[in-house]
């Protein structure tokens, strides 16, 4: 293939690409590298029992979180629990939630 080639050449070209040598995702933390934010957010409220902080939503790049939750709320009838977060390790300077899952509305 030249380099003036198009790109629908590049599609009509006889290569085939081998997905077999695409890595595989071997650990957990690979596999929520690949999540969506929605599906982030699902995935920290439902593994953490004791809730999830502001500062875990941020260090996941996930700056709107609330309306994530919110989401979550309203349209699949989570329960999810809005309390302070008082954990010490998390030297907050200004005060901060914890956000726990609670169940799902029948």
């Amino acid at each position: 293939m030249t380099m003036s080639s198009k790109l629908s050449d590049w599609l009509e070209d006889e290569e085939q690409i081998d997905v077999s040598k695409r890595p595989t995702v071997s650990t957990q933390s690979e596999k929520f590298a690949h999540f969506n934010q929605q599906e982030k957010v699902e995935y920290l409220l439902l593994t953490s029992p004791v809730g999830v902080c502001h500062n875990e939503f941020m260090a996941h790049y996930i700056p709107r979180f609330g309306a994530l939750i919110w989401k979550l709320r309203h349209e699949k009838n989570w329960i999810i629990d809005k309390i302070r977060c008082s954990q010490e390790e998390h030297n907050h300077q200004s005060p901060q939630y914890l956000y726990k899952f609670m169940g799902r509305e029948i």
